[in-house]
């Protein structure tokens, strides 16, 4: 089971029993304006199938999504930390959903989370994991064009302003970052 530790947050698989936080997130409109179709996850049913499905994805190493869980907080007595969004790593998709072999780091926070730098933290640690133990050369982020707090964390991971294109999902044109890994050759 895939875990990583950054100064301040612990990333590391959903659990299950955690899909009444992630459909707390996930079904926020606000949050997920710029996820996928746009639309909030419709119940705590199809939550928890999605987690169930991520879990999968991650034991056939299809793709690596990551609770976000910070551990620089206080906590009352008794409680443990709660996840606050997800980290992935995965193969883009083509707009027919087929995979392309390129590789996205992509991020999603419940409202109160944002602004506090953990979508870059997580993504930094995550794409790190991605090159040195995946061996993967090149890593993508997509977002739509007015995103522009995803982009903004596209620029502070050091990735390089591609254009735009349409090569991948099927939402339409999206703003393209790419990070390439330095060869140690």
């Amino acid at each position: 089971m895939l875990q990583l530790q950054t100064q301040r947050l612990l990333l590391r698989p959903w659990d299950a029993s955690e899909a009444a936080i992630a459909y707390e997130i996930y079904s926020d409109p606000i949050v997920m304006q710029y996820i996928g179709d746009g639309k909030p996850m419709p119940s705590l049913d199809y939550t928890e199938a999605k987690i169930f499905h991520w879990k999968k994805l991650m034991a056939q190493q299809e793709g690596w999504y990551l609770a976000i869980v910070p551990n620089d907080e206080p906590l009352s007595e008794g409680s443990a930390p709660q996840p606050i969004g997800t980290v992935v790593l995965k193969q883009l998709p083509d707009p027919q959903g087929r995979p392309t072999g390129d590789w996205e780091i992509s991020w999603n926070l419940r409202q109160s989370a944002w602004g506090h730098g953990y979508a870059t933290e997580a993504a930094q640690s995550l794409m790190s994991w991605g090159i040195n133990e995946l061996e993967l050369r090149d890593i993508y982020a997509v977002a739509e064009p007015v995103n522009a707090a995803s982009v903004r964390v596209m620029q502070r991971l050091g990735m390089k302003d591609l254009g735009r294109t349409s090569k991948y999902y099927e939402w339409g044109e999206l703003a393209l970052y790419g990070l390439q890994a330095i060869s140690a050759d």
